[in-house]
């Protein structure tokens, strides 16, 4: 006992004896665990249930609302080739009128039974389930308004009158609308709230029945066919269709599988942060057991053995992970829950309430605790192993070998002496070197390598969020073409420049996987092919297409030869077109990874396409338009011109205005650009605990030679510098082999997320090897600051009398 009671105060002594090793030891720790924590608790809540908004499972593959809704239907629907789970619920699309005055659109859905539904499923997190006169809110409402149990909403009736219904609890729910708020009542109660009730088989005019429908295969083509043969029944058998969509989940796969294999890189990359905390450990841990030799040779002496030696100094280690670890777990939880609930607030999605799985927390303790010491193990096994004799006569801090660095000092007269006195302290320690330039060398790698694959994400996603140019785009249904007169109208508009008929595209079946095909015009005003070999689409000859190279790649094709395709809609038929062009383009080419084949892009012409699809001979349903004045204000004058035009025809129209859109939504690049960004910084904090550590070990070593040099007239300036230099030169040398290990590792870093998320092209600009250079840089001035400093200001005398 009284022992192991010596063994714990001895260890306590080396934590305390030297404050700012020991700081640097637990910050590193710190880093590393928090680094952790948070990766996993991206992975594990914050991912989950991003996936569970952007990627859910249960939503209906084709949703058809009717105004009329027989039983026989019902019972046919379940029968139908293809079709897995058939859901009715009521419906009426409502006005919420808001505090303030304004009105708010508000989708009320009706239920007769909670607790059986399989399809746009939600769940109350507060409160219960409402009967007559009442209704339970969407927790994801508090976007439009706040709302609590308890609270009184006003909703305006069909007939014009207000209707005050008592919110009675709230639930999640994955339906994401901004532009609409989501309520649920009995279906007695949106009944009662409709004036007049009806015949169970026959609805108010204003209140309708959605039928959801899910399907067995997702796949495009398989939703379309079975999405035609549902419409062809419901038409059969006199249902009047209002309204319908379908929806293919190749997307949702594609959009799975992204989020998670970026959140397998932060996981690596966090990992690599450990195994520099890990190297950090080592270097402290020789530094520890160079600089207690004599201490080490007295225990022995006294009986102590081998493993109760390393025992002792596994405790002062066991404490540093210890400190480190507690602060780093709680720090990473709270900024985890801090980060998911500002990206919710920003993109407007509702997130179930946060929660953190046991497992992370296990993970991060066992980590954070374990790591630091079977680091220290190797170190400890061989520095104990020293012999007595030579323990007792070890002088403790030794400046190291002198001869090749005095060789070296003869042979280099020329350099300057306060340099020379930077640089030999390299070569004077070589092993701590070169742990510290592998920390630096990380740390320097993996900034380039994540700089490289930020600009190679945000360069190939902006050019798919803006693969045609254009100011204005006008969609209409595909039975409808934009009239002569409608487009006459448009033309004369003061702001529009031109405009041209629109892309028209279809998603057809080859023997390798899904093609999409998109009809433009031959000119190259609003799409700028990379043409690799032949040419671009021209109006001469027979049908034919121009292929993307990431189509051409996995269809083993080339250019003259031909593809062959079926297309199902209108008409199931099979069609083969000559390759006249390929071009590189990655948009709508799916993952490595995925298990829907989405090949890409092929393009062809609009006159083409049009015979292909039997289009209206009118014209494409869809036109571009173009503005003398880009700006914001201007396309949102514009905007309104033509959506007044359409009104007034009487004409439902869809707009997309890239300008105003993209301006409206989170980009989300900068989610991926911070998350990359802030491991990248962890890794280099990493790395500048490491140096830090490594020149305050130098400082210690030589404290003699700075009391001579001081008192041979040296100023507390030079002496700094001679610090700087040595963690200048140390950075500079990580800087030249990160590079070299750094651009092949963000060529590696993109490929990963290519397996995953892709095809992104790996670009390189030249610039990022400059931007790494002052990075590396200004770590080594940080790193060098205290040390230089503490050999700054030490009295002459003190490192005069030092042993």
């Amino acid at each position: 006992m009284k022992r192991g009671s010596v063994l714990l105060r001895k260890s306590l002594a080396d934590v305390t004896r030297r404050k700012g090793r020991s700081m640097l030891v637990i910050l590193g720790i710190f880093l590393g665990v928090l680094g952790l924590t948070a990766v996993n608790v991206a992975n594990d809540t914050f991912g989950r249930q991003f996936l569970s908004i952007v990627a859910p499972t249960d939503v209906p593959n084709a949703t058809f609302t009717v105004a009329n809704l027989p039983s026989s239907v019902l019972t046919d629907l379940p029968h139908v080739a293809n079709v897995e789970t058939v859901e009715v619920r009521t419906q009426i699309d409502a006005n919420w009128r808001l505090a303030d005055g304004r009105s708010a659109s508000l989708e009320l859905n009706g239920y007769q039974r909670w607790q059986t539904t399989q399809l746009n499923t939600f769940h109350l997190t507060s409160g219960r389930w409402p009967g007559p006169g009442e209704v339970v809110m969407a927790s994801r409402d508090r976007f439009v308004q706040s709302v609590t149990p308890g609270d009184r909403v006003s909703i305006v009736r069909p007939t014009g009158q207000i209707v005050v219904l008592r919110v009675v609890g709230l639930a999640y729910t994955v339906e994401q609308s901004p532009a609409q708020a989501v309520a649920y009542m009995s279906a007695e109660g949106l009944r009662q709230l409709v004036a007049g009730s009806t015949p169970d088989n026959k609805l108010s005019p204003s209140l309708t029945s959605e039928i959801l429908i899910k399907m067995h295969d997702q796949s495009f083509n398989g939703v379309e066919v079975t999405y035609a043969i549902l419409t062809s029944l419901l038409k059969a058998a006199h249902v009047t269709v209002s309204g319908s969509h379908r929806f293919s989940t190749a997307g949702q796969q594609e959009t799975q599988l992204g989020i998670t294999g970026f959140l397998t890189v932060l996981l690596v990359l966090a990992s690599i942060a450990l195994l520099l905390v890990c190297v950090m450990i080592l270097n402290t841990v020789n530094m520890l057991l160079t600089e207690q030799m004599k201490a080490i040779g007295t225990m022995k002496a006294l009986g102590g053995t081998r493993w109760r030696i390393i025992q002792g100094y596994l405790v002062s280690i066991g404490l540093y992970a210890l400190v480190g670890t507690a602060p780093g777990l709680g720090l990473g939880l709270l900024l985890c829950s801090q980060v998911t609930t500002i990206v919710a607030n920003q993109a407007q999605l509702d997130l179930p309430p946060f929660q953190i799985a046991p497992w992370v927390i296990l993970v991060s303790i066992t980590v954070g605790l374990l790591v630091p010491v079977f680091s220290a193990l190797g170190p400890l096994w061989m520095g104990t192993s020293i012999p007595v004799c030579q323990a007792m006569a070890a002088y403790g801090v030794s400046p190291g070998k002198r001869q090749h660095a005095s060789a070296w000092g003869r042979r280099v007269h020329w350099v300057p002496q306060t340099v020379w006195l930077g640089v030999r302290e390299i070569f004077r320690r070589p092993g701590r070197a070169t742990l510290t330039l592998f920390a630096l060398t990380i740390s320097g790698a993996m900034f380039l390598a994540v700089q490289v694959a930020n600009e190679s994400i945000g360069t190939t996603l902006f050019h798919e969020r803006n693969l045609y140019i254009y100011d204005m785009r006008v969609g209409l249904a595909s039975n409808l073409v934009v009239s002569r007169q409608l487009r006459s109208q448009i033309q004369a508009l003061p702001d529009v420049a031109q405009i041209t008929p629109s892309d028209t595209r279809t998603f057809v079946m080859t023997s390798g996987g899904e093609l999409l095909i998109d009809a433009l015009p031959t000119t190259r005003q609003v799409y700028q092919p990379h043409v690799l070999s032949g040419h671009w689409l021209t109006n001469q000859g027979q049908p034919s297409l121009v292929l993307s190279d990431t189509a051409a790649q996995r269809l083993h094709l080339q250019l003259g030869e031909d593809v062959t395709f079926r297309l199902e809609i209108p008409q199931a038929q099979s069609i083969r077109w000559k390759i006249v062009g390929i071009v590189h383009e990655l948009a709508y080419a799916s993952s490595n990874a995925s298990s829907t084949v989405r090949l890409g892009m092929a393009f062809t012409t609009l006159d083409t396409f049009q015979t292909l699809a039997n289009l209206p001979a009118d014209g494409p349903p869809n036109i571009w338009i173009f503005a003398h004045d880009h700006g914001p204000q201007a396309l949102q004058q514009l905007r309104k011109q033509v959506v007044t035009i359409f009104e007034q025809a009487h004409v439902q129209v869809n707009l997309d205005t890239p300008v105003l859109d993209q301006a409206a939504q989170l980009d989300p690049t900068v989610t991926v650009y911070a998350l990359l960004d802030t491991v990248a910084i962890l890794v280099a904090l990493v790395g500048i605990l490491s140096l830090s550590n490594t020149l305050a070990a130098s400082v210690l070593e030589r404290r003699t030679e700075i009391g001579i040099l001081r008192s041979l007239g040296a100023t507390g300036r030079r002496i700094g510098l001679v610090f700087w230099i040595e963690s200048l030169v140390l950075a500079l040398i990580a800087w030249c082999i990160g590079v070299a290990i750094g651009l092949p590792g963000g060529a590696v870093l993109v490929e990963m997320l290519n397996t995953f998320a892709g095809p992104f092209d790996t670009i390189f600009n030249p610039g990022v090897v400059v931007v790494t250079l002052l990075f590396v840089v200004a770590v080594s001035i940080i790193s060098s600051v205290g040390p230089a400093l503490s050999a700054a200001r030490l009295p002459i005398g003190e490192m005069l009398r030092y042993e």
